[in-house]
Order: structure tokens, then C-alpha cells, then sequence
């Protein structure tokens, strides 16, 4: 009776954990976006990483906060997983008019 309670209560507590791990941050992130000066952008770029290191110093706090002081807005997806015909997987900027394509 009491490894089923105990089994029980190890299951709930691995889905609240679940639950605040990848639901409430992602969640958190789209407020912070929807609720910034994203107006103000304007380019965006969206770069496909995976668990690569050399990633790093292009997905940091202070190079996206670099960027979107120049108008720029940074998006780094995950795609480790993604074929390499996905839209997910491919890195996208809109270029201003000037600039040759």
C-alpha cells in the first residue's frame, strides 16, 4: 500500500516537474518576446543550432542583446532532431533593399 502511494506521488511530482521544465519556460519566453519592443526590429535572423559548443557565443544574452540594440532580432532554434529539408532547420535573414542577395 505504501510503494503504490509513494509510486504514485513519484509520478505526479516527475509531471509538475516536467511541466515547469518545458512548458512554463518556453511559455515565459513568447511573453517576453510578445510583450518587448519587437516593433522595433527590423531584421530578423534565425539560426538552426544543435548541441554543438562553437553555437554559443552566437545564442549568448549579451550577442542577442547586441543585436536588438541594432534592430536586429536573434532566434536560435534547436534542431538537432530536424531534417535538412525542414523550413525549422534553415537559417533565414531578411537583408535590407541595398544589399545584394
Amino acid at each position: 500500500m505504501n510503494k503504490t502511494i509513494a509510486g504514485i506521488v513519484l509520478v505526479i511530482g516527475l509531471l509538475i516537474v516536467g511541466y515547469v521544465k518545458f512548458y512554463s519556460v518556453e511559455q515565459s519566453k513568447d511573453i517576453t518576446v510578445n510583450t518587448s519592443d519587437a516593433a522595433n526590429f527590423k531584421y530578423s535572423l534565425k539560426i538552426g543550432v544543435d548541441s554543438w559548443t562553437g553555437y554559443y557565443p552566437l545564442c549568448s544574452k549579451y550577442f542577442r542583446s547586441s543585436l536588438r540594440n541594432a534592430g536586429i532580432q536573434l532566434q536560435c532554434v534547436n534542431d538537432s532532431n530536424a531534417s535538412l529539408h525542414s523550413n525549422e532547420a534553415t537559417s533565414t535573414l531578411r537583408l535590407p533593399p541595398w544589399m545584394p542577395t
